[in-house]
C-alpha cells in the first residue's frame, strides 16, 4: 500500500462513529505562550516515548495553534521555533482532522507525521478533501 492510501484507510477508520474524547494539552485560561510551550513540550515528550498517537494529537493542537489562534505576526513567531519537519506536519495535522476532529486521531492505526511529511501536496489536498467528506462537512462554511 501506498502512504497515501494508508492515510486514507486510516481517516476512513477514524470518521466512523466518535466515542472517544481527545483533550489539549493545556489549559484553555493559559495564554497563548503557555499553550504553545506545552503543546511542544507534550510532543517532543511523546516523541521521545515513541508515542505515535500523543505525538500526533500533539501535532493538531499545535497546528490549530498556529492556524487559528494566533495572528499573523504570532504565527511567524512561533513558526520559526519549530523544526522544519514540525513547521510541515503540525499545520498539515490540524487540517486533516479539522472536521474530525482530535478525537479521531486517537482511532487512527498507521498515520505517522513522517507519512504526513511525505505526501505530495496533491495527495494531501486530496486527504483533506475526503476528510470533509467523511465528515459529513456540516461544519463547512460555518453552517
Amino acid at each position: 500500500m501506498t502512504v497515501f492510501q494508508d492515510i486514507l484507510n486510516d481517516l476512513i477508520e477514524a470518521s466512523l462513529g466518535n466515542d472517544l474524547e481527545a483533550f489539549p494539552p493545556y489549559s484553555e485560561e493559559m495564554d497563548i505562550e503557555q499553550k504553545f510551550d506545552c503543546a511542544l513540550r507534550s510532543l517532543l515528550r511523546a516523541k521521545q516515548l515513541n508515542q505515535r498517537t500523543i505525538q500526533l494529537l500533539n501535532a493538531y493542537y499545535i497546528g490549530k495553534l498556529l492556524e487559528k489562534d494566533m495572528n499573523i505576526e504570532e504565527r511567524s513567531e512561533y513558526h520559526r521555533r519549530l523544526s522544519r519537519h514540525y513547521q510541515s506536519t503540525c499545520p498539515r495535522m490540524y487540517y486533516l482532522f479539522e472536521f474530525l476532529g482530535p478525537a479521531a486521531i486517537l482511532k487512527t492505526k498507521r498515520i505517522t507525521l513522517t507519512m504526513i511529511r511525505k505526501l505530495k501536496i496533491i495527495e494531501y489536498q486530496e486527504l483533506v478533501n475526503q476528510a470533509l467528506i467523511f465528515s459529513g462537512a456540516e461544519n463547512f462554511g460555518g453552517e
